[in-house]
């Protein structure tokens, strides 16, 4: 069970990920504004993107050719909404979810975060049955705003990481 709290390039890529959410939020990019907008508490929603944007980091890491294919899909402009078609997209998301919920098997345990508690480890599979739907391995029968959090981290991720 990696602790990833203790590995000084995950941390650093966590407040570099924050970082650029604040700043395209600041530009107006609506994903971006989406998740600032949880970090601030709303619709208390705070926690879905203190947790799960680490986890979509950790994620990324693991499985960084899924970001080229979703820069290729996604427009950094564009708002990844409940009804649009970049969110919707299954021939994206799929494999993705797919791959997710197969990393989560096998590396559930993984620690991302600590809450801001290093006595307090939180374990990547306890922050997807929390926040995320069954259909990317949580418990949560629906879970919207949970998914729309790692799609949005791993799109600003694909438009900002890769050059």
């Amino acid at each position: 069970m990696p602790n990833y709290t203790r590995d000084p390039a995950f941390v650093a890529m966590i407040h570099g990920v924050d970082q650029m959410i604040v700043e395209l939020a600041q530009q107006r990019i609506p994903d971006a504004q989406a998740i600032a907008n949880r970090y601030a508490g709303d619709n208390n929603l705070q926690g879905h993107a203190k947790g799960l944007v680490p986890v979509a980091i950790w994620f990324a890491r693991a499985h960084n050719s899924h970001l080229v294919r979703v820069r290729i899909a996604t427009n950094l402009d564009r708002d990844m909404g409940q009804y649009r078609t970049e969110t919707r997209d299954r021939t994206l998301w799929g494999p993705i979810q797919r791959d997710f919920i197969a990393a989560l098997a096998a590396h559930g345990t993984d620690v991302v975060t600590s809450g801001g508690d290093p006595d307090t480890p939180h374990r990547v599979a306890d922050i997807v049955s929390t926040y995320l739907p069954t259909s990317w391995g949580g418990n949560q029968r629906t879970g919207g705003a949970g998914g729309t959090v790692i799609k949005r981290t791993l799109k600003i991720m694909s438009h900002t990481l890769l050059v």
